[in-house]
């Protein structure tokens, strides 16, 4: 089974031959490996990592605006969007009533939200099974490139680091 990679091995007397290193060199096959030059002489300790510190947490309370559509306060903004009309933020059901009264919408079809600011008029062939259907009109309800202001005051009760 010479040469296998198995068994016996007959042909490499040495292993240190292979990166260049000889006996007379180094007492250790990782003294001299090009890997290692950079290596440090100790061997890092979890001790010495600086301890992390949580980010301290807003005092401020997330603010409710009114909806200027129903003038109700809006409790989750995060699923609220913006108004084209006046820039505020409007909830997601007035947003879609909005729509529902603005489009023309067959009987058999819906608008429904497909995400990234954007809702769809869409036909469904089956009513108990949603999963199956064809978008007929795509609305473009928000710019997603352009960010509501309102948002900005809100990002920092989200996402702190």
């Amino acid at each position: 089974m010479n040469g296998s990679g198995r068994g016996e091995n007959k042909n490499r007397k040495n292993w240190r031959h292979r990166g260049g290193v000889s006996a007379e060199k180094s007492d250790s096959p990782y003294q001299n490996n090009k890997k290692n030059q950079n290596r440090p002489e100790k061997k890092a300790h979890f001790n010495n990592r600086p301890k992390w510190v949580p980010v301290p947490l807003l005092t401020t309370p997330i603010p409710t605006p009114l909806c200027p559509i129903c003038n109700k306060p809006i409790r989750d903004l995060s699923s609220s969007f913006t108004d084209k009309i006046s820039g505020e933020a409007i909830h997601f059901d007035c947003a879609r009533k909005r729509l529902f009264d603005s489009e023309r919408v067959d009987t058999d079809d819906t608008i429904i939200y497909l995400g990234g600011g954007r809702f769809g008029i869409v036909f469904l062939d089956n009513h108990q099974n949603i999963r199956v259907f064809k978008i007929k009109k795509i609305i473009e309800f928000e710019n997603k490139d352009d960010r509501a202001p309102w948002r900005d005051n809100i990002a920092d009760h989200f996402s702190l680091t």
